[in-house]
């Protein structure tokens, strides 16, 4: 694994533990959710040289997290977080 990749992976490793203990703390995941692609878009267009590129890197995040979830075989990290407010 490559240093940009571990590097990748501790700092997505810190921001999901963030996203989980919003959860644990009874922040409705809707909410989370929204407040995390909020900010993604917002931290991209503030530091980005060419702001039209910032939403075509959300949405592969986007689109790579979906097909991350739908092969994994390793359990869900928010399973059971805060199921009393689902993403309708």
């Amino acid at each position: 694994m490559s240093t940009e990749q571990k590097e990748f992976d501790l700092i997505l490793g810190k921001v999901r533990a963030r996203a989980i203990s919003l959860l644990k703390d009874e922040k409705a995941a809707p909410d989370v959710c929204f407040a995390l692609a909020y900010v993604a878009t917002e931290l991209g267009l503030s530091t980005a040289n060419q702001p039209e590129k910032v939403f075509p890197l959300v949405l592969k995040a986007v689109t790579q997290a979906s097909a991350n979830w739908e092969q994994t075989s390793q359990p869900d990290p928010f399973d059971g977080l805060n199921a009393s407010s689902p993403i309708q």
